[in-house]
């Protein structure tokens, strides 16, 4: 799944440098989980600017006058999939060349119309003079889009100390024959590759690029560079595209929307590019413009997008380690990707009907597996790496993401299915039984290897992870000699030492693979049945409840209830007191 493509820029963890300026820092050494929902820990100030309303008219577009390349006419496309091996292979072999072309001779492809998407009817082409902050690394959101064919041109105002590429397209999937063959019934759905670049080097001032295909615009910033001023850029070339992004809290803990309220009303009506974005500090979501058009307040569900990549990010130290958020992940969706229903990597990659978690609400009321479960490969670093468990320890990072960001209860939070004791009891009793001799490791059911997981997160709490994260972190105990057997000796002797607990009983009911020396210091260290941890008395015979936690989450869900109850309430007196005070007004003034 290219887990690490997200970081290939970035220090590695085992260097914590000083805070990067910037970025805001918690205000004492540790941070709590329910501070981590809070605060902007978590990612940098939001610096750049994007004046719309200074923005140039430089000419007119139509899809209807846009000149077509009939080279480009039997391209694969969504209503027009392509089965035939000579022209998928021809179309592999030359498209690079295609997206290499000329600028000043780029034509657009007809099924771009199918996919991406064109803008309706005729549109403004613009000029729009930026300021982008290289203290944050990776794709910059513009707000433009490149109509199919249009030449768009970069310059550069200030001094870039840096380089960094223009760039056109999100959908970046290099779909290969053999993407087709594993994973696509060897149908090829869109072209093999849709974006491209242009590298714009330190101290160069204009660069100029063109693509077939179109697609939203991005200055792409190589490296992090934490002392530079932001630069001023031009753009020409683009349409305006929907782009809503929200900064970090004020003093009073208000989110602040970089993009108000009136100005995103204001997109959504005008703008007629077909893709645009959502940004959060710590996470930008592309989809169809389609999609945010039923956004007309989007500040909730960009609230559950934060605070579902903060207790990521806290789960795996990384506010300690600020180089490792210097770029927010991004998430695409797509009409086909290169492997799987959804992959991790920069960016994160799902189909198109990922988006429906956007386009129908779901995110804000019962959030997405599928989106934190990509989003926590790219945090799936080591400790939590075992040999069989690539596809369970991510979801350590869905849960937290589902149960704590979003506040999913247990029974709902695997896309509506269940990770509770009730409903997970049948497959821990039958894997627990003496005479299954099923290891651990061995194990393929991915739901049942998680509960042992969630059974220590919820009786040890998510902060003891944390610690285990950031001792590894400290330590870096890990080198190429380190077997799967020596990653869980110090899982065990790291997290027992965070609790103060013995789990040596615990990871033995388990069938986890543990040295004896592993065993032997934690039974030292922790002597007695008193420091001895099980979920509850009587297990695995009996398993644990947790009332007390589901009493009082039913109690947050009622209290959240009745806010709503009384929000309206006091909506609807406000409108009955102004309904009031019109028909006052208009019987003084008929006397």
């Amino acid at each position: 799944m290219n887990l690490l493509r997200l970081f290939t820029c970035l220090t590695a963890l085992a260097l914590c440098g000083a805070p990067l300026p910037g970025f805001a820092t918690p205000a004492k050494d540790e941070i709590t989980l329910e501070e981590a929902l809070e605060t902007n820990a978590f990612a940098p100030e939001y610096r750049d600017k994007i004046p719309c309303a200074k923005d140039k008219v430089i000419g007119k577009w139509s899809w209807a006058t846009a000149e077509k390349d009939p080279a480009l006419d039997d391209l694969p496309h969504p209503h027009k999939p392509c089965t035939d091996d000579a022209k998928i292979n021809a179309w592999i072999a030359k498209i690079d060349d295609i997206l290499k072309g000329d600028p000043k001779r780029t034509k657009a492809a007809r099924m771009a119309e199918i996919f991406p998407g064109v803008p309706e009817g005729e549109v403004d082409l613009i000029e729009r003079a930026v300021e982008i902050d290289p203290a944050v690394g990776g794709w910059h959101s513009l707000g433009l889009y490149a109509p199919p064919g249009a030449k768009i041109t970069v310059t550069v105002k200030g001094k870039a100390k840096f380089d960094m590429d223009l760039r056109i397209g999100c959908h970046t999937d290099f779909i290969t024959k053999g993407h087709l063959e594993k994973n696509h019934d060897n149908k090829q759905k869109r072209p093999p590759k849709m974006t491209n670049a242009i590298r714009i080097k330190a101290g160069e001032k204009k660069a100029e690029l063109a693509n077939p295909f179109g697609g939203l615009i991005y200055l792409d910033v190589k490296g992090v560079h934490p002392k530079h001023k932001p630069v001023r850029v031009e753009i020409s070339g683009g349409i305006a595209s929907p782009l809503f992004v929200l900064g970090h809290k004020d003093d009073k803990g208000v989110d602040i929307a970089v993009v108000k309220q009136e100005e995103w009303q204001k997109q959504l009506a005008e703008y007629k590019a077909p893709w645009g974005e959502i940004a959060v500090p710590r996470l930008i979501f592309t989809v169809p413009a389609e999609h945010l058009r039923l956004l007309k307040i989007p500040r909730r569900l960009c609230k559950n997008l934060q605070r579902g990549m903060a207790v990521q990010d806290w789960l795996i130290g990384w506010d300690k380690y600020p180089e490792n958020v210097a770029t927010p992940m991004r998430f695409v969706i797509d009409e086909q990707i290169s492997v799987g229903y959804g992959h991790s990597g920069y960016p994160a990659m799902g189909y198109m009907d990922w988006g429906n978690c956007i386009k129908s609400g779901m995110l804000v009321k019962q959030g997405s597996w599928g989106l934190w479960h990509e989003l926590g490969h790219n945090h799936q670093w080591a400790p939590f790496r075992f040999d069989g468990c690539g596809e369970v320890t991510v979801n350590l990072f869905s849960t937290i993401s589902q149960t704590q960001a979003i506040g999913t209860s247990y029974e709902q939070a695997w896309d509506g299915t269940s990770i509770a004791p009730e409903d997970m009891k049948e497959s821990i009793h039958a894997f627990l039984t003496k005479s299954n001799k099923t290891s651990f490791d061995a194990e393929e059911d991915v739901r049942l290897k998680l509960y042992f997981f969630v059974e220590l997160m919820r009786g040890l709490g998510y902060d003891s992870f944390r610690k285990v994260a950031l001792r590894h972190h400290e330590e870096q105990p890990f080198n190429n000699e380190t077997t799967n057997r020596d990653r869980w000796d110090f899982f065990l002797v790291a997290l027992s030492e965070a609790t103060g607990k013995n789990l040596v009983p615990y990871f033995e009911r388990w069938k986890i693979d543990l040295s004896e020396k592993a065993k032997n210091k934690v039974r030292s260290k922790f002597r007695g049945e008193a420091k001895i941890w099980t979920p509850c008395k009587g297990y695995p015979r009996r398993l644990p409840t947790y009332e007390a936690e589901k009493a009082a989450l039913a109690a947050e869900k009622e209290a959240e209830r009745q806010a709503l109850i009384e929000k309206r309430k006091k909506e609807k007196e406000e409108q009955e007191k102004l309904e009031r005070r019109e028909r006052a007004k208009k019987i003084l003034e008929q006397h």
